[in-house]
This record gives C-alpha cells, sequence and structure tokens, in this order.
C-alpha cells in the first residue's frame, strides 16, 4: 500500500525506540486504519515532532513509503490534546491495546475510529468510566463484524428475559439456564438487555457485563494477556 502525502487524521496508539535518534510509532488513523511509520530524528531535544507522538493527541500526519513501514513526513496537532488521568488513563491504554491487538495493519475502519474518538473523549470526562468503557467493548465487537445478539435466545429465538440466566456459546449466542448447575458462567437477562440498551448503572449489571465481554473478546486475543490489564486493580 502506497500513501501520498495528504493529511491523515490519526491518533498515536503506541511508540517505541527506534535506531539512534528516532522513534517507531503506530497510529490509528481514519483513512488507513491502523500503520506503522518511522519518525526520523523524533527523539532529538529540539524536534517539533517530539510533544506531538504523545498518545490521546488528535493529529493531522503526513506519511510517504511504499512499503508497509512508512516514514512520518510531516505532523502537528489537529486540536488540544485529550486529558486522561487515574483509572481514565489505564482505561484509554486498554483501548489502545485492544486496537493495536484487533486490527489488522492498512484496513480502513473509519467507524472504529469514529468511535475510539468518541470514547477517548468521554474518558477524559471522568465519569461512568465503567460503563463507558463496557459499550465501546460492545461496540467494537459489532464494528469488527462480531456483534453479540442479546436480545434473542439462540436456539428457540426467543426475547431474553430479564428474570433468566443465560449462558454463551461462541457462534451461537445466549442460551437459557435450565438447570441449578452453575459450573458455566452465567449472565442475568436484565444485564444483556441493560447491554443492548446501553444503560449500564446497576453495579451487577456492570459486573456481568465485564465478565461477558473479557469472555468474548480472550477468544480473538488469544493467549497472550494484555499488558494494560496488569495496571488494574481487579
Amino acid at each position: 500500500m502506497s500513501i501520498n502525502n495528504d493529511s491523515h487524521t490519526a491518533f498515536v496508539l503506541h511508540t517505541r525506540l527506534y535506531r539512534e535518534t528516532s522513534l517507531l510509532v503506530d497510529f490509528f488513523t481514519a483513512e488507513h486504519g491502523r500503520m506503522s511509520a518511522v519518525a526520523r530524528g523524533a527523539r532529538r531535544p529540539k524536534s517539533m515532532q517530539k510533544g506531538l507522538l504523545q498518545s490521546f493527541q488528535p493529529l493531522l500526519l503526513q506519511v510517504a513509503g511504499k512499503n508497509e513501514l512508512k516514514t512520518v513526513c510531516n505532523v502537528e496537532a489537529q486540536s488540544m490534546a485529550i486529558r486522561l488521568t487515574g483509572q481514565a488513563l489505564f482505561c484509554g491504554m486498554y483501548i489502545n491495546e485492544l486496537i493495536m491487538r484487533l486490527l489488522h495493519s492498512g484496513e480502513p475502519l473509519p467507524g472504529v475510529f469514529k468511535r475510539y474518538s468518541e470514547v477517548i473523549k468521554a474518558l477524559s470526562c471522568n465519569q461512568n468510566i465503567e460503563s463507558t468503557l463496557r459499550l465501546f467493548e460492545r461496540d467494537l465487537l459489532e464494528l469488527l463484524g462480531y456483534g453479540l445478539p442479546l436480545l434473542h435466545e439462540a436456539y428457540s429465538g426467543d426475547t431474553i428475559k430479564a428474570d433468566n440466566f443465560y449462558y454463551y456459546e461462541v457462534e451461537k449466542g445466549f442460551v437459557l439456564q435450565l438447570t441449578t448447575d452453575w459450573q458455566r458462567q452465567v449472565y442475568r437477562g436484565k444485564s444483556l438487555i441493560a447491554l443492548a440498551q446501553g444503560e449500564l448503572q446497576n453495579k451487577e449489571c456492570l459486573l456481568d457485563c465485564k465478565r461477558l465481554l473479557r469472555y468474548v473478546l480472550s477468544g480473538f486475543l488469544g493467549n497472550k494477556p494484555l499488558k494494560s490489564r496488569e495496571l488494574f486493580l481487579s
């Protein structure tokens, strides 16, 4: 994929040292999805790029190159940096790692980029952080083509009932728990309905949804643990 020098709306997902004075940067762009590029000389004391190549800074990015690894030609701030602190910062790092792990390089996903921009701004308000994170995980699965059928039972097609319990079968959906055998992970019907409606205020529902989405995402993330989760207390 060759990219011209037009400006791309972008965020930094991750940076690492590259040679003596440069950075290897993983960007998330609206136009081309996830991409990697070398920011040459970005670690020099007088580099203009040094202060811009930070997470949660909306950028206008110009890159060049025909190979998968591009070269940063120019970068400038599109707007003020989005400030995340405390738990919101840990959540932002987790979201960045999800994008890194789940998105293929060079795949344009404007819907995911839009949702990413929204959730980072929402986290900066430091309100309803748990709910904000769960709804982003729900939407990310949906936008990647793995949406959860939260309102209907897998085999019968019956509407999910608030007072029932359900377990999740991969590639099938939610199945009514008919026995008292609780060895499976089960979820309250009211929690599935709340997740579908985006109304996660109840603590029980939030806990159910956290367990559910962690389980579903683990099927796509594989055995390699997320480093950002180590920053959380639970």
